[in-house]
């Protein structure tokens, strides 16, 4: 067969014809497909709601409340951290707690707790990332109570989307930390 884009309008009609289509709706298609008769223009960003607000939905309060009961938990099963310092990173979702244990804390034995941290923490589940990748710390990713929602206008008007040299963009959401996340389509054709 013809590869596309070489066939006449009238060859492409002809079969189209057969299958019962009208030739107001081949002209479109043509129009849409080729751009012969004009450049197809992308829907503005406009049709799609706003988020209400930016604002993350854990308050301070809440945050260091979490952490202060995740080390008594950790101190309870002989896990200290050092300088009792806790690090917060509120994403929409999730917020990962992240610590160094004391020197002689094997990680097994933080990753072993799992069940018991999210019963202390009174969390549906929790995740524990041990190491984080890059970093000597373990991180406890602790779903948020009020979740945040990810609105598609919020990943499309970001400067990461406009900018990308992907030639498949697909917006998938935010990471952890809240900043958009895209991923290259034509990279993943089992997903096409």
């Amino acid at each position: 067969s013809p590869e596309y884009g070489t066939q006449s309008p009238s060859q492409v009609y002809t079969e189209s014809d057969s299958e019962g289509r009208s030739e107001a709706g081949y002209k479109s298609a043509l129009k849409f497909v080729r751009g012969q008769e004009g450049e197809f223009a992308f829907p503005t960003l406009e049709l799609l709601d706003d988020a209400p607000s930016s604002k993350l939905t854990v308050s301070q309060d809440e945050l260091n409340q979490t952490a202060r009961a995740l080390n008594e938990t950790l101190a309870t099963f002989g896990i200290d951290i050092e300088e009792d310092r806790i690090e917060k990173h509120p994403g929409p979702v999730i917020t990962r707690f992240e610590f160094k244990p004391v020197a002689g804390i094997k990680v097994n034995q933080v990753v072993s707790l799992a069940d018991d941290l999210a019963l202390a923490l009174q969390a549906k589940r929790i995740r524990i990332v041990a190491p984080i990748p890059g970093k000597a710390a373990i991180g406890v990713e602790i779903p948020n109570r009020n979740p945040q929602r990810v609105y598609l206008k919020e990943i499309l008007s970001s400067n990461l989307f406009r900018e990308t040299k992907y030639r498949l963009a697909l917006a998938l959401g935010k990471t952890i930390s809240g900043e958009p996340f895209i991923a290259d389509l034509a990279k993943m054709p089992h997903l096409l």
